[in-house]
């Protein structure tokens, strides 16, 4: 009994004496994460490039092709895609005519309505409209009137341009 006493008795004492917890220590640590804009291209003709006039009505009329073209946009912020020409005019074959205009050529979005003639300077043809990373395009091609130009071959270069 007389051992028990003692423990009642300098119980209270223990946790009198105790030492108070020492408060935490804390310390901020500011940082930051770079995350480079992503733009990426992919552009690919889904048929044979060379596009045959086949009778006289295209020529007068000219001939649409659907979905002549695939894009692959990656982009993580806002974008717009541009079209050029390399050159104001076609580049002829040794038959062909030298004034023929690179203009004749259209291009849209398959969705749009609207065709963009080519030129020499940049055209949007599209811009995002989502918050999707990947999206892909098919593009229709349009060739305008050729009546008043040589019979031949003529070449053009595209250039497809993806930019803020």
């Amino acid at each position: 009994m007389k051992k028990l006493f003692m423990v009642f008795l300098f119980t209270p004492v223990l946790a009198f004496c105790q030492r108070p917890k020492d408060p935490p220590v804390s310390q901020s640590v500011q940082g930051s994460i770079v995350i480079p804009p992503l733009m990426s291209l992919s552009v690919t003709a889904m048929d044979d490039q060379t596009i045959t006039m086949r009778n006289m009505e295209e020529m007068s009329f000219g001939r649409s092709i659907p979905s002549f073209y695939k894009l692959k946009v990656k982009s993580n912020k806002p974008w717009s895609l541009n079209v050029r020409a390399d050159n104001k005019n076609f580049s002829p074959s040794p038959m062909g005519s030298n004034n023929f205009p690179t203009s004749t050529l259209y291009l849209k979005e398959s969705t749009e309505s609207n065709y963009t003639s080519l030129s020499n300077i940049p055209n949007t043809i599209i811009r995002s409209s989502n918050n999707k990373i990947e999206n892909d395009y098919l593009i229709d091609l349009k060739i305008g009137s050729s009546l008043n130009y040589n019979g031949g071959n003529y070449f053009a270069n595209l250039i497809f341009t993806i930019g803020p």
